[in-house]
């Protein structure tokens, strides 16, 4: 499990570089067309689709070296082509990884390590403040980061020729027992009717998928099947010992078995990536700038959910109404972050789901699929959301996300309805129904005929040997006769499935007993204790929860600065598309633009393509993380949708603030304008902050705007923002009929577009009467793909009548 957790934080690590450095890096923020960067993604996750023509256990080991190698350049680069490729390789890696582990991992490992390694993810992420390590330098990010890798690969034992004992190393290095292994007899004998027959006999069959069955992981003895040289595992070579494998933590399983998480499950990894993580990034934002108790609730309540997936997914789901139940949490969970912003649900549910999809049933089919399948409902997942932004799809880019909900509801639902057999219980659950089940088969099974208290020492599961006893298809260790052994075998299964069916009838019996309330033979308190023991460790995510809310708060939360009159009549003002915080280098740059800007002093910034938690862009807070850098309050004017738009920061008086959004007119990205009324030495100033994106059709909305808030010309207005607009254009003349004018004409006219060869000044700072631009400043900074725009502003006259 932590094998498995620790690997998807990995992947989650790279993926919020990968996603990010897709748009500015390859795309460079428009300028390369969609269809392309949308192939160059799909390469990479289509790429793995390769993995099924290597051994399972190399795909796991293969695709961890190179991605905790991907992940540790990551760490080292400086952002620019090296920082794609090691990303984009490092996506492909870590598929070629999760392809093993579905081959090797042991079913109830999946859920509850699928889980754990999205809850670290998020705990992490809060954490940090949003800033992942691989966005941080110094030696601290470098320590954790190298501890993380490090454990990673401390899990990756791999098995060796070293892990033999000697006298079986020697044994097998004898080519006469190689060629033993080609021999007719070691394949017939596998053949045999007795043991063969057995296999396949109905009780046996359906033994292996009751619940007594799955009472615990048997990884060791899947993985450590000794080999003879002349075929038959565990017996002993000719003049030499038995050849014995030590236990490998991921040993190679084969397709349909009972042992493997099936597809459905691994296939919800990729809809719990996406929905997980947009609810992480909208949750984010949700609690930054409120009250402390409140703030404390609204991350309380996120935190609670998450540690309740964990939860959830290493526990048993009692019934097929439970299953529906989660499915359809996730769906009305997904719609509530989709319309208000409020994820709490989707996490819980998913961890609900995960444990439905692998509880034991049929023999797993093609896991490895449904890792290749999920991981590609992510990519589109991830594009066809936020492309929405970009290219008129045609339908709400809601849908999206909501279809990938359903499409993860039905795979639960499914799994649930496709096995009649009770749901399977895990941990202390499971311990407590196959405990009372043995016991009471004690008081039915005929003890000269049925080893119930030792049925699993004294027999062989039908996949592995134990060192004791026989395998049911291969001869015993001590035998050496092959009919001998093949009776032996056959007996044996006979016993084990005895008694596995009956205990499988008695946990039946049981189960419908405390269905109906009670009945004859069930001993009273059963019920009540099957009750608290699923309960049992409720307390642990409520812990966890509260620790992380606690930490989360300590490391992200801040009051509101208070609000400074200033005297005079003059103030400075900052204008800054900053590109959700990504500079020229691909490297994210909230920090730098923040240092940049505090030596500033500025008295109001105006931000444009402010990211509040896109997964796309990484699941950061631009806007919090400014304001709390310059201890300036911060209004968040939202565009595209709640967490993506504009934002105004000042500590001024703010008399009004109000967001009004703009029409589209044929461009899919949202635009709004964001009017505030501020008080500078006892004067109103009126700012208009926005940025366009279809010039000709809100250009006239703006103006209209500007007219408004001018009261008739008895107040100042500064427009100011990435307007899109060249100073000869068209669109400039409308808002010049609005009463604004452009002074940095005759301030030189800088460019402002694109930042590392600017050669069009698009971003602007506009004003009507009343007020003067005294000095205006863009400096070149490589934090944007916009120059930003410093302006010294003064109140000339005004009338504050009426």
């Amino acid at each position: 499990m932590l094998l498995l957790a620790l690997g998807l934080a990995l992947l989650i690590d790279v993926l919020r570089v990968f996603l990010p450095s897709l748009i500015t890096l390859f795309g460079r923020a428009g300028e390369t067309p969609a269809e392309l960067v949308g192939l160059y993604a799909a390469l990479w996750f289509v790429l793995p689709c390769l993995a099924p023509l290597l051994r399972p256990r190399w795909s796991l080991l293969g695709g961890a070296a190179v991605l905790v190698a991907a992940r540790l350049g990551l760490q080292a680069s400086d952002g620019g082509t090296p920082q794609l490729a090691l990303a984009s390789v490092g996506v492909s890696a870590a598929l070629f990884f999760l392809y093993g582990c579905s081959r090797t991992l042991p079913r109830a490992a999946v859920p509850a390590g699928i889980a754990a390694g999205l809850a670290f993810a998020v705990a992490v992420h809060l954490l940090l403040d949003g800033v992942d390590l691989v966005w941080r330098d110094g030696p601290l990010p470098w320590l954790a980061t190298l501890t993380l890798s490090a454990a990673f690969v401390a899990l990756l034992r791999p098995p060796s020729f070293a892990t033999l004992r000697p006298p079986a190393r020697a044994a097998l290095l004898r080519a006469p027992a190689f060629v033993a292994r080609l021999r007719p007899p070691a394949f017939v004998a596998r053949l045999r009717p007795p043991a063969f027959v057995a296999r396949l006999r109905p009780p046996a069959f359906v033994a292996r998928l009751r619940p007594p069955a799955f009472r615990a992981p048997r990884a060791p003895s899947t993985g450590a099947r000794a080999t003879s040289p002349s075929g038959a595992r565990g017996q002993a070579a000719p003049g030499g010992h038995a050849p014995t494998w030590e236990a490998s933590p991921y040993p190679e399983v084969a397709p349909g078995s009972g042992e493997l998480a099936p597809g459905a499950a691994w296939f919800l990894l990729g809809p719990s990536l996406l929905l997980v993580g947009m609810s992480a990034g909208l949750s984010t934002a949700a609690w930054h700038g409120l009250p402390l108790g409140v703030a404390a609730l609204e991350l309380g309540s996120f935190g609670l959910s998450v540690a309740l997936m964990v939860w959830l997914a290493a526990r048993p789901v009692s019934s097929k109404r439970a299953a529906l139940l989660l499915a359809a949490l996730l769906v009305a969970g997904t719609v509530l972050m989709l319309a208000t912003g409020h994820g709490q649900l989707v996490p819980l549910s998913v961890g609900g789901l995960l444990a439905v999809t692998a509880r034991p049933g049929p023999p797993a089919v093609r896991p490895g699929a449904g890792v290749l399948g999920g991981g590609l409902v992510f990519l589109v997942g991830v594009f066809g959301y936020y492309a929405a932004y970009d290219l008129d799809l045609g339908f709400p880019n809601g849908l999206v996300a909501a279809t990938v909900a359903v499409v993860a509801a039905l795979v639960g639902v499914i799994s649930a309805l496709r096995t009649t057999e009770p749901l399977a219980a895990t941990g202390a659950t499971r311990a407590t129904e196959v405990a009372e089940a043995t016991d009471t088969a004690d008081t039915h099974l005929d003890p000269d005929t049925a080893h119930t208290d030792t049925a699993d020492t004294d027999t062989v599961d039908t996949d592995t040997a134990d060192a004791h006893t026989v395998d049911t298809d291969t001869a015993d260790a001590h035998t050496v006769d092959t009919d001998t052994a093949d009776a032996h075998t056959a007996n044996n299964a006979d016993i084990a499935d005895a008694h596995t069916a009956n205990n499988a009838d008695i946990a039946e019996t049981v189960d419908g007993a405390e269905d109906t309330g009670g009945a004859v033979g069930v001993r009273p308190g059963v019920p009540a204790r099957r009750a608290a023991a699923r309960l049992s460790g409720l307390w642990r995510p409520v812990v966890a929860a509260v620790l992380l809310t606690g930490l989360s708060l300590a490391a992200g939360w801040r009051s509101a600065p208070a609000v400074q009159p200033k005297a005079g009549s003059s103030f400075t003002l900052l204008a800054y598309n900053i590109r959700m915080g990504f500079g020229l280098d691909g490297r994210l740059s909230l920090d730098d633009i923040t240092a940049w800007a505090a030596a500033k002093r500025p008295d109001v910034v105006l931000l444009s393509e402010v990211d509040r938690g896109w997964l796309l862009n990484g699941g950061h807070d631009d806007l919090d993380r400014i304001a709390r850098g310059l201890g300036l309050r911060a209004y968040c004017a939202p565009a595209a949708d709640q967490v993506w738009g504009d934002a105004l920061l000042t500590n001024l008086p703010v008399k009004q603030v109000v967001s009004h959004p703009l029409g589209k007119h044929g461009y899919p990205t949202g635009a709004q304008a964001q009017t505030a009324v501020i008080e500078v030495g006892g004067s109103e100033v009126g700012i208009v902050n926005t940025h366009l994106q279809s010039p000709p059709g809100q250009a006239p909305e703006v103006a209209a705007l500007v007219r408004e808030l001018s009261a008739g010309g008895r107040r100042p207005v500064v427009l100011a923002g990435d307007l899109n607009t060249r100073p000869g254009d068209p669109e400039m003349r409308v808002l010049e009929s609005a009463g604004l004018s452009d002074p940095l004409i005759a301030l030189g006219n800088p460019a402002t577009s694109p930042a590392d060869a600017p050669v069009e000044r698009i971003d602007h700072v506009l004003v009507t009467g009343g007020v003067r631009v005294e000095s205006a400043d863009v400096p070149r900074l490589p934090y944007s793909d916009h120059l930003p725009v410093m302006a010294a502003l003064r109140i000339t006259s005004v009338d504050q009548e009426g």
